[in-house]
């Protein structure tokens, strides 16, 4: 596993919201690190305004390789959200999954195989690679 599939948002300077599914590498882990496969992540409303923020999703669209959702914002909100813009922000808040990878730590490698839930930013992935 060297990739994985990961939800980002990004609003910019021009006014519209991008909403993409990119393909990331996964980082081997550090000493004290684990790689998970996330099986679970809930949706919360601390996640819909990154996700889709002050978008309006009623003339949404589709990017040519539809894996890029696309929508203007809604009138006067690109004043209201200056430190957000052109910046790519991973969605997601929390998951739970299985350790598929360890570093070389004793508490790392004690995760292996299990079931364990987190809390870090970019849940939305196929695989996270956390501390413990």
């Amino acid at each position: 596993m060297t990739k994985s599939k990961q939800l980002f948002s990004t609003i910019s300077s021009k006014g519209e919201l991008s909403f993409s599914l990119v393909e990331v590498d996964v980082p081997k882990p550090k000493p004290h690190e684990v790689v998970i496969k996330i099986e679970a992540a809930p949706i919360n409303p601390s996640d819909m305004w990154p996700m889709f923020g002050p978008a309006d999703l009623r003339t949404a669209s589709f990017s040519d390789d539809d894996k890029t959702l696309k929508a203007p914002l809604h009138e006067g909100m690109l004043s209201r959200i200056k430190p957000r813009i052109d910046q790519t922000l991973p969605i997601g808040n929390e998951g739970a999954g299985t350790v598929v990878a360890a570093g070389d730590s004793p508490q790392a490698q004690a995760l292996m195989g299990k079931t364990v839930a987190i809390l870090s930013g970019g849940t939305y992935s196929e695989y996270c690679c956390v501390p413990v």
